[in-house]
């Protein structure tokens, strides 16, 4: 069996022809011009497949390409979205999300004396412990694979990101 070669590039300005090419008229799933992502739940709602095509158009002739298309035999095959999370909103204002960090950690430790959570209950309450604690409450909740990092500021300019690992 013969494998064709795939060859990937970025999404540029130059390449937005091979990108309409891929996602056909309708915009791939029902013109969603992949800004599902990108909008959060209201504007996703109130936006149509035109909007969402300029929109993401806007975005590719930015100076960060917003993914990667992928070529066999020269002509456009398949796409990914490939950005950084604050540029995807939809993620970013999740209420789901809100209201499970609101469960877990919000309502526990907001205004309570960390030193009496039973949690905490022999650890010195630093940051790092904090951060290894929250990520071990929203871990059953939204599962590993999904949770990539708890941050925890002390300040305005101290913080700890955690990412998991053998002491949760």
């Amino acid at each position: 069996m013969v494998m064709n070669e795939v060859n990937i590039y970025p999404l540029a300005p130059d390449r937005w022809g091979d990108f309409e090419k891929l996602f056909g008229p309708g915009g791939a799933y029902a013109g969603c011009w992949c800004m599902w992502p990108r909008l959060r739940s209201k504007d996703w709602s109130a936006s149509r497949a035109a909007g969402r095509k300029a929109a993401l158009r806007a975005i590719v002739q930015s100076d960060e390409p917003p993914g990667l298309l992928a070529y066999m035999d020269g002509e456009p095959v398949g796409w990914v979205s490939v950005d950084r999370r604050e540029r995807l909103d939809h993620f970013e204002y999740s209420r789901k999300l809100k209201a499970i960090v609101n469960d877990a950690v919000v309502q526990r430790f907001d205004h309570a004396d960390l030193n009496a959570d039973a949690l905490l209950r022999g650890r010195v309450p630093t940051t790092e412990n904090i951060a290894i604690l929250i990520w071990g409450l929203l871990v059953p909740k939204l599962g590993a694979e999904r949770l990539w990092q708890v941050r925890v500021w002390e300040d305005d300019t101290l913080y700890v990101d955690y990412r998991g690992g053998d002491d949760a």
